[in-house]
């Protein structure tokens, strides 16, 4: 079964956690995004579970570092610096990575942005159409239905 979905400004392939920070952007700069991964869950084992201090400035300044450290990250205070004061932004933190795609997720919902999952692409530039040159192919893996 196949039809056609509508045009998207930016599509983002992966969700973990580099994908949905490049949604946010988008969304909050006003593109309309399609989202999707092939996995049909977020992770649920730790992978990548420290996050540097460049990434929580980076976080902080789009207003995503709240929804990360509600998940409360242990801090290392010892790898290069010491200073355990509350409120301190020069440690990282390590977080399991399911919880900062689940932040990064939750912050998607508030510009309408969701992750479809599980899904497959293809995809494919044709050049006939100047404002959207690029063709993506989407099967959904549960339910086998196409979209172009």
């Amino acid at each position: 079964m196949s039809h056609s979905a509508d045009k998207y400004g930016v599509v983002i392939i992966g969700s973990g956690p580099v994908g949905p920070l490049a949604s946010s952007c988008f969304s909050k700069w006003g593109y309309k995004i399609k989202h999707i991964d092939k996995r049909p869950l977020p992770t649920k084992t730790g992978r990548a579970g420290g996050i540097q201090l460049c990434s929580l400035e980076l976080l902080r300044n789009m207003d995503l570092k709240r929804n990360i450290m509600a998940r409360e990250p242990a801090r290392a205070y010892d790898v290069a610096f010491w200073n355990p004061l509350p409120d301190d932004t020069h440690s990282p933190t390590l977080l399991h990575q399911g919880h900062t795609e689940k932040g990064f997720i939750k912050e998607l919902a508030k510009h309408g942005t969701t992750v479809d999952r599980p899904t497959v692409l293809g995809f494919k530039h044709d050049g006939k159409d100047n404002a959207y040159p690029v063709e993506v192919t989407l099967r959904d893996l549960d339910t086998n239905i196409v979209q172009v």
